[in-house]
């Protein structure tokens, strides 16, 4: 964690860090697409979006089976054990590509589901953003907005939810990682 919040990481399913420095670092996470993705303890951590309003998550992501149309995980976490909650992700079907969305409640609402509605574009490294202004999410991709969406109103109840672990390379599916990302992810913000 080089943020100094004391921060820790667990790598599940055989994941590696790998020296990658064609991004401008020296490292990334590498996933495999079948198992691997990375915990944190950040457990809460995500609370500020269902509060206020005001948040952003970047990262520079490489997709590496550019042929799949199955969603991928980039970072997400979820409320309680229902699965619904703060997902960025991508797929390569046509009407999807990279996504966005916080859920209003438990049953499959969002506040704002942002949806840029073409293909991922290519296995070569992108940098990827979801930013609320507080009235608006926006997506963005090599700083460019690719799609926006207006935010509706949070249900009162998924205010007092903590937020569960956050994920890096998967996304939360009932109480368990699910989505896994083949590619590598680097700089999460």
């Amino acid at each position: 964690d080089l943020s100094g919040h004391s921060i820790t990481t667990t790598l599940n399913g055989g994941m590696s860090i790998v020296s990658d420095a064609t991004n401008g670092g020296s490292k990334a996470f590498a996933f495999d697409g079948t198992d691997d993705y990375v915990s944190t303890n950040m457990q809460g951590e995500l609370d500020f979006f269902q509060r206020k309003g005001v948040w952003s998550v970047a990262a520079w992501v490489k997709c590496d089976d550019g042929g799949s149309t199955a969603s991928q995980g980039l970072v997400a976490t979820s409320l309680g054990d229902t699965g619904y909650g703060f997902n960025l992700w991508m797929s390569n079907s046509t009407s999807e590509g990279l996504r966005g969305n916080v859920p209003k409640n438990t049953s499959n609402q969002y506040i704002t589901n942002v949806n840029e509605g073409s293909a991922w574009p290519d296995s070569n490294w992108l940098h990827v953003a979801f930013v609320s202004d507080g009235t608006t999410a926006t997506l963005y991709r090599d700083g460019t907005s690719i799609a926006t969406q207006a935010l509706g109103s949070l249900a009162t109840a998924n205010q007092q939810q903590t937020a569960n672990v956050l994920l890096f390379g998967a996304y939360h599916s009932s109480s368990s990682a699910a989505g896994f990302l083949d590619g590598r992810i680097d700089d999460i913000r």
